[in-house]
């Protein structure tokens, strides 16, 4: 048994592996339904606060069992503090109110559904960094589609730089906001503290606009994802267009928790981010690629020779 875990459960030998694993290097639970996927993500994320790896983990979890889930850790761990989210913290200022909490509070575990998780947004230099990252694999890709093009393939390099084209776009449109949103916030900041004459309005306010800035002030320092395979749709680029089986396209909550993951693992040298499913690959093999995509770092990949599908 883990410090502080109900002596009345007693994992399974494969779930203390997984947590011994999952502590010290990014992991991805292929564990199958079943299984108990649940006490080892909490006893992971339990572990990490024990040895103090991490000093507020968050787990994200499917909408409809939020409250199953932190039961359950509850139960694995009674005297845990567990933040999760209520039926009053749904609404836009409840939300506000909640976020406060996790920033602000010392958490063993912060429970949050995936609907919640999406709502948090990410830095505008996290994700001017990822554009220029998705400019250069595109461009990367067609380099490759230039050394073998022929008549056949001319249509697809054209659409690839038309794609290159319109991220440029999307990265200058971005820093242009970015620098508008702050000057923005500034100017309100300033009036806001006229307005109540006294140095603690601001600092009130100042928190206020923290709480709901981006994910990387909320502290959070370990991400585990129950039912990963939501975000399989991650998005990349490729040569081999058309070709049946392979799925480049995106959602943009995949790219959401692709940027949360890769703070996590930059704040954690490269630890800290565990993924769960019981169905890593239903369909190709491009699949457990996109999950490292995930969990390894960048540079990592592209040392094997494996960054560019």
């Amino acid at each position: 048994h883990y410090g502080g875990a109900n002596t009345n459960v007693k994992l399974y030998s494969y779930q203390s592996k997984a947590v011994a694993i999952a502590t010290t290097q990014p992991t991805l639970l292929a564990h199958e339904v079943g299984t108990g996927k649940t006490f080892t993500l909490i006893s992971i994320a339990m572990e990490m606060r024990r040895l103090g790896t991490a000093k507020k983990p968050m787990v994200v979890v499917q909408n409809a069992t939020v409250g199953q889930f932190a039961a359950s850790a509850k139960y694995l761990y009674p005297n845990a503090k567990i933040l999760t989210i209520e039926d009053r913290d749904k609404t836009k200022a409840g939300r506000r109110a909640f976020y406060s909490k996790i920033r602000y509070n010392d958490w063993d575990m912060v429970i949050i559904p995936q609907s919640v998780l999406e709502r948090i947004p990410d830095s505008e230099e996290r994700q001017a960094r990822y554009i220029e990252s998705k400019i250069e694999e595109k461009m990367a890709i067609l380099e490759q589609m230039r050394e073998s093009t022929d008549s056949s393939t001319s249509f697809i390099v054209r659409a690839a730089e038309k794609e290159i084209k319109e991220l440029q776009t999307e990265q200058a449109e971005l820093r242009a906001a970015g620098a508008s949103k702050k000057a923005e916030r500034d100017k309100k900041r300033e009036a806001m503290a006229k307005e109540n004459a006294g140095v603690k309005a601001r600092e009130m306010l100042d928190r206020a606009v923290d709480d709901v800035e981006n994910f990387d002030d909320m502290g959070i320092d370990a991400l585990l994802v129950d039912e990963a395979h939501e975000y399989k749709h991650l998005g990349f680029a490729t040569a081999m267009r058309g070709v049946k089986g392979i799925d480049p396209s995106y959602s943009k909550k995949s790219q959401g928790v692709y940027l949360k993951a890769q703070s996590v693992l930059e704040k954690n040298h490269g630890k800290n981010v565990v993924f769960a499913t019981g169905t890593p690959i239903s369909n190709t093999a491009a699949e457990i690629w996109t999950f490292m995509r995930y969990l390894m770092p960048a540079e990592t990949m592209k040392e094997y020779g494996i960054y560019y599908f």
